[in-house]
């Protein structure tokens, strides 16, 4: 059963085999294979249900032409380049489209993203966090040996926020140690995951959704026509 949500009918010139991590859509006429990988569950799949749909019409379209009984050889030629000129011009401009759509989803994605990582921020005038900032911060930086190990234990297990925090909004003022500075990115991370557990699920399913999309496009892209391809890597 398909894993895809196909909602139209695939023409016998589109050779459709579901595979246990795949769909491959295979044109004889063309040569062209697509592959598009199992779609997460959270992804939204109707752009590329839509892109998918428009390429296969299209590679029918060849193969409706080149089986054609009634055309001779040089007939069928002319046809095809009228139609690759036609037909080709509007998938370009459907498929460039599709791809613009899920850039800007992609960009939104990655927003939400940085900011659900994003250090917290202080107001402009709230000095006594600032000074408060400012003392963890030397604090951490002077430490050494075994209470070095111990704070950086701390850190590392996400419970402290509020060191983690200072370090990262105070660390042009007050330049930190190697060791902890090499910790503070995955700490951090940590850190959001034991504060915000349903949003970084929640940003996780959308990740991978929209890397899906992304990388099921760019396996769309690859068999349009030659013109298509690079008015598409100018709308990404």
């Amino acid at each position: 059963m398909s894993k895809l949500a196909i909602t139209y009918t695939i023409p016998p010139s589109c050779q459709h085999v579901v595979q246990d991590r795949a769909e491959v859509f295979k044109f004889p006429a063309t040569g062209s294979i697509i592959v598009i990988t199992t779609p997460p569950n959270t992804a939204d799949q109707l752009v590329i249900l839509n892109a998918l749909g428009v390429l296969i019409k299209y590679q029918d379209g060849i193969a409706t032409i080149q089986s054609d009984q009634h055309l001779s050889d040089t007939g069928k030629t002319a046809k095809l380049a009228n139609y690759s000129v036609q037909e080709g011009t509007r998938l370009c401009d459907e498929i460039a489209a599709f791809q613009s759509q899920i850039n800007v989803e992609a960009a939104n994605c990655q927003l939400a993203h940085d900011r659900l990582f994003a250090a917290p921020k202080l107001a402009p005038d709230d000095a006594v966090s600032a000074m408060g900032d400012q003392r963890i911060t030397e604090h951490l930086t002077s430490l050494r040996g075994t209470a070095l190990s111990k704070a950086l234990e701390q850190i590392q297990s996400g419970d402290k926020p509020r060191w983690l925090a200072a370090m990262m909004r105070d660390s042009e003022l007050v330049p930190l140690s190697p060791a902890l500075e090499s910790v503070i990115p995955e700490a951090w991370r940590a850190t959001v995951a034991k504060l915000y557990p349903v949003q970084v699920a929640e940003d996780r399913a959308r990740q991978e959704a929209s890397a899906w999309q992304l990388t099921s496009m760019a396996a769309i892209a690859q068999h349009v026509p030659a013109a298509a391809g690079s008015r598409i890597l100018k709308a990404a």
